[in-house]
């Protein structure tokens, strides 16, 4: 919605639905304990920024979501990533992996985090704020994190694109709003 009504406000009337990466957990284990390390893979989905309506939107995401994870697709991509990390020269495999962030509009990502204040040295964390840095082709990030029932938001742009990025987290709060 954020995106959308973005384009909207620089003139373009109908905006194209674009290409999203988002990060998709491919941890099976369900636990509690803090676990380290990262079993992921990034998904393609098309954000519907031609689609009129907040809650249309969110059911065409939301479908999409359970399309893709309930898919091989995650697991596939995480094994043909592994496996060009681990036989083919780095320049070819970054050329590999360049091509096909080419493709990418914006990056989108979630980390849940704790629903109680943590503490550091006997001093409580008040917020925790996380950024996904987005390849060097991708013009937007948008990174989520929730923490202590409060959703942050962060975000990175190319200011060649995107020149006024705090737009984009007013739009936040009047969608979630």
């Amino acid at each position: 919605g954020i995106i959308r009504t973005y384009m909207q406000t620089q003139g373009v009337r109908n905006p194209y639905d674009m290409l999203a990466s988002i990060p998709i957990d491919l941890r099976t284990s369900q636990s509690q304990s803090l676990q380290m390390g990262t079993h992921f893979c990034y998904g393609d989905i098309t954000l519907p920024t031609n689609t009129e309506g907040t809650i249309p939107r969110l059911w065409e995401i939301k479908h999409q979501m359970d399309d893709l994870k309930n898919s091989a697709d995650p697991v596939i991509l995480h094994t043909n990533q592994w496996l060009l990390t681990n036989m083919l020269p780095e320049c070819l495999h970054r050329w590999i992996i360049r091509c096909l962030w080419n493709k990418t509009s914006v990056l989108i990502s979630n980390l849940p985090a704790p629903t109680t204040m943590l503490t550091v040295a006997s001093h409580k964390v008040k917020n925790i704020i996380y950024w996904q840095p987005p390849p060097d082709h991708v013009t937007l990030s948008l990174s989520f994190i929730t923490y202590t029932d409060q959703v942050y938001m962060s975000v990175i742009v190319d200011k060649a694109v995107i020149p006024e990025p705090k737009i984009l987290t007013s739009l936040f709060i009047y969608e979630v709003n």
